[in-house]
């Protein structure tokens, strides 16, 4: 059916306005299991939901073509629960960007073959590194997914998209047990799954025969690449959520707009439109404009990120973040409602050096590949304290050894304010949860708490 038919059949049994949401997403998956090949997966699947208008509140339901009017019907009904939102309208239609490099055949047209001899290079790469080397778990998942929305204003806006991504983790039993992983994400056929196992295994072998820390403090720490990520995507990029800035569960205010709140020449943006990252499309899920949305601009708080909703709530204006995965992430983006959510997490500085670089500019320090509990971060006043056994001790610009495990402590704010230079190793990550991607690279910060 199509979308102008689904909106007016709202309309006609009571809906003020409409909104339609489909989707379709074709993947396959390929997953290793101590060094062997142990599974294969796939499929494809189509899914519409439907946001109706009513009265001033939003009723919500998703379906398949042949539940139509009952889901029409559903979703109306629900709209007397939900909350009333004065003067809300759909979104009319924008200038939206062109996209170009986010959908290749390449991609799509993959084969299991071609995973399956990907796979084993990158598996080959990693356990040729070192003998000893084991890999537990790793995979290969491709494919593209495609998708519009339409609504009572006419808007119309389609986007497409194709994605492979592979990953390992490495383990070496030697002098006591290390570990390592490393991945990579694409919208074309381009990532090389050699230097992917080699990584996860350089990392087990760099942090093996680790020895304990023997004087705690503050100290520079240069977080790499899956580390950073970890404890940004649990504290800096929700606390840039305007509804959570508006509502007192963030450190920073709305009355903080314009004020420096991190490290001078630090930018932090949500990039929509990059054509690295994973949630690039012309449109977010309810088909507000994609941009380069400014959030930190030289170190200064330039904007909050909004879906309509939490817009017109507090009086702002939608920032193109409206996505369906929402904070329950990885729920199918058909069976969800538009929420706030970050696209792609992108961070500039211009102090940009080599890690080796990095490493020569600590006078104290570690070098922390991955962190635990960063989920448990307090988002509200950004204090933070994590768990890292993947570490390696640095003094007078030197790696000394590896260290066996350590807490690392502090404030999100206060990293962002102490800043000191990033590397020139950025690329795109998923985040740990799913929902929103990153473009990141490995950040060295000075005075954390390291015990």
């Amino acid at each position: 059916m199509e979308p102008e038919e689904i909106v007016k059949m709202a309309e006609k049994l009571g809906a003020e306005e409409a909104e339609v949401f489909w989707i379709k997403d074709v993947s396959t998956e390929l997953t290793v299991e101590k060094n062997e090949v142990d599974f294969g997966g796939g499929g494809a699947s189509t899914g519409y939901s439907v946001r109706v208008l009513k009265d001033g509140r939003i009723g919500f339901s998703y379906f398949s073509e042949k539940d139509v009017e009952s889901a029409l019907e559903k979703a109306i009904k629900l709209s007397k629960l939900g909350k009333k939102i004065e003067g809300y309208s759909f979104l009319k239609e924008g200038d939206y960007p062109v996209m170009e490099g986010l959908y290749h055949d390449d991609v799509a047209n993959y084969s299991p073959e071609e995973a399956l001899r990907d796979l084993k290079e990158m598996v080959k790469s990693a356990t040729d590194y070192r003998k000893g080397i084991i890999v537990p778990e790793g995979g290969v998942e491709y494919g593209y997914t495609e998708y519009y929305v339409y609504n009572s204003h006419g808007l119309y806006v389609e986007g497409k998209e194709s994605a492979i991504g592979a990953g390992l983790y490495a383990i070496l039993d030697d002098k006591g047990v290390s570990n390592g992983s490393s991945s990579g994400v694409s919208h074309k056929a381009a990532l090389d799954f050699s230097a992917i196992g080699k990584e996860a295994s350089e990392i087990a072998v760099n942090t093996n025969g680790a020895s304990k820390l023997e004087k705690s403090g503050k100290m520079d720490v240069l977080f790499m690449r899956n580390a950073i990520k970890q404890i940004l995507e649990f504290t800096t990029v929700v606390q840039l959520y305007g509804n959570r800035a508006h509502r007192g569960e963030s450190p920073y205010k709305p009355d903080m707009l314009d004020s420096e709140v991190a490290a001078k020449g630090l930018s932090v943006y949500d990039d929509q439109t990059n054509p690295q990252g994973l949630y690039s499309a012309p449109s977010d899920d309810e088909g507000g404009v994609s941009r380069k949305l400014p959030l930190i601009e030289n170190g200064v708080l330039k904007n909050f990120m909004f879906d309509s909703v939490s817009a017109k709530e507090f009086g702002a204006e939608s920032t193109g973040n409206g996505m369906r995965s929402g904070p329950r992430f990885r729920t199918p983006r058909d069976s969800s409602v538009p929420e706030t959510v970050s696209r792609n997490m992108v961070i500039e500085f211009p102090k940009v050096k080599s890690i080796d670089e990095l490493i020569s500019e600590m006078d104290r320090g570690i070098a922390v590949y991955s962190v635990l509990g960063a989920h448990t971060s307090n988002a509200v006043s950004g204090d933070m304290s994590m768990n890292s056994t993947g570490l390696l001790y640095v003094e007078g610009g030197e790696i000394k050894h590896p260290v066996s495990s350590a807490m690392l402590g502090g404030n999100s704010t206060e990293l962002l304010k102490n800043i000191i230079a990033i590397g020139d190793d950025r690329r795109p990550m998923s985040a740990s949860m799913g929902g929103f991607s990153f473009i990141i690279p490995s950040i060295l910060v000075s005075g954390m708490n390291v015990a």
